[in-house]
């Protein structure tokens, strides 16, 4: 243990913005306290690659949407990984396209007791498209 918290590998940080594929930003679209809103959270999926046949999948606890930025805990074994956000719905779901856009996944080399950088990330919502299924 290292401070006032566990370290078992590195971390992940990044932030968010949610635009309409017109340009305009929306936070609208964030699940707010009375429930309403397609999107209740934003979570990274990441990817272990050059692992040979015994790669691994993390997929840390999510952040509310309208949080707009996060940060894994020190749990992310070291190596090379594929590191992609995922909007989930309020009712679990993962969010799927058309209606959502989501970046392409970018490669970081996580090492231990530090943090990788994802930096802003930019969520596109295509309104005259399904956002999330019917709850």
């Amino acid at each position: 243990m290292t401070g006032c918290i566990d370290v078992n590998g590195g971390a992940v940080e990044l932030s968010w913005t949610i635009r309409a594929v017109e340009g305009d930003q929306r936070q609208r679209h964030c699940q707010d306290a009375s429930g309403h809103g397609p999107i209740g959270a934003v979570r990274l999926v990441a990817n272990q690659v050059e692992c040979g046949a015994g790669c691994a999948e993390r997929r840390p606890a999510p952040w509310a949407c309208d949080d707009y930025h996060g940060t894994t805990r020190f749990e992310i074994p070291e190596g090379k990984w594929s590191l992609a956000i995922a909007v989930q719905c309020q009712n679990g779901t993962d969010a799927t396209e058309p209606g959502v856009r989501v970046p392409d996944p970018i490669v970081r080399d996580i090492r231990f007791g530090e943090v990788a950088q994802l930096n802003a990330l930019i969520i596109l919502l295509d309104e005259q498209q399904p956002i999330c299924a019917a709850m």
